[in-house]
């Protein structure tokens, strides 16, 4: 966090929220099925709906993040996205 657009008690504050938010019992769920779940998917090949995909900037993942996932939504016929100009977790850095 850097800049001028938080105070220090506000920055300590959104800390506490992140930290507390870091590995909830929903993230360590999805973490524990990802290798069970991309093997399902490659085999029961991949699904035929409509996806609206937001893809982040490549700050906080990857290099070659972008190119990964428009490669993968090619494959789709129903898929559209957009680029953001930030990072992973676009509910925090672009809420609206």
């Amino acid at each position: 966090m850097t800049g001028n657009g938080l105070s220090e008690t506000e920055k300590e504050m959104y800390k506490a929220v992140v930290i507390r938010s870091y590995m909830t019992p929903n993230m360590a769920e999805e973490a524990r099925y990802a290798y069970a779940n991309a093997a399902l998917v490659e085999q029961s090949g991949v699904p035929d709906v409509p996806v609206y995909y937001f893809i982040s900037d490549e700050s906080e993942v990857g290099p070659g993040w972008r190119d990964t996932v428009t490669t993968y939504l090619a494959q789709l016929d129903h898929s559209q996205y957009s680029y953001l100009d930030c990072g992973h977790y676009v509910h925090d850095a672009m809420p609206e």
